[in-house]
């Protein structure tokens, strides 16, 4: 499932900003969409992420890349 939060617009000064804060108890969330995938996608699925995110982490992020 995925979800969808609108944040609230927080305004004024600080103690003002401070105080809607603290009086804010939750965030709604829609959901926007429902998926069913099997589980031979979803190996599928984290395969390809993972690809992708070894691939950023070798051109972008040089020496920080976690030994598996």
């Amino acid at each position: 499932m995925f979800f969808q939060a609108q944040p609230p617009i927080i305004l004024g000064e600080k103690e003002e900003r401070e105080k809607q804060l603290s009086e804010l108890t939750k965030i709604p969330a829609k959901c926007v969409a429902k998926l069913i995938i099997s589980p031979d996608r979803v190996e599928e699925i984290i395969k390809l992420l993972q690809s992708q995110l070894d691939n950023y982490q070798t051109t972008f992020k040089k020496g920080t890349k976690k030994e598996k």
